[in-house]
């Protein structure tokens, strides 16, 4: 039993890698948030999106980092919304770093972890109004 195991958790370790890569080099802005609205991660192309850095962001409310001020009730809504279940998807206007106003593409949805914790997961794209 040991042995199985043993091999299970070998495997695991050989394809964290890969998918952290996978992650790192999506094109499009991820963020992994804890229930409390916290990023735990987020690649590089959510960082340069929001013209952030990734020591000040992990650990920020989401929607302190990228909502705007007349915005805030949505950003809320649309957490609490994923923390209940419900998969979302919205275009909206985010705010970079900056203070330039971004047009974005929004999907969320709680995922659950295999110890049980639930995350959520933001996917999020930069769109241009024609």
């Amino acid at each position: 039993m040991f042995l199985i195991v043993y091999r299970f958790v070998q495997r695991l370790k050989m394809r964290r890698p890969i998918f952290k890569h996978l992650f790192e080099s999506l094109p499009f802005g991820v963020v992994v948030l804890n229930q409390e609205d916290s990023v735990l991660d987020c690649n590089s192309a959510f960082l340069t999106m929001f013209k952030l850095e990734k020591e000040h962001t992990v650990n920020s409310k989401i929607n302190d980092l990228i909502v705007p001020d007349f915005l805030k009730a949505e950003g809320n809504a649309l957490t609490n919304d994923i923390i209940l279940g419900k998969v979302i998807a919205r275009e909206t206007t985010r705010i970079s770093s900056d203070g330039n106003l971004l047009q974005v593409a929004i999907s969320g949805q709680p995922i659950t972890m295999p110890d049980g914790s639930q995350i959520i997961f933001w996917h999020l794209s930069e769109y241009y109004q024609a």
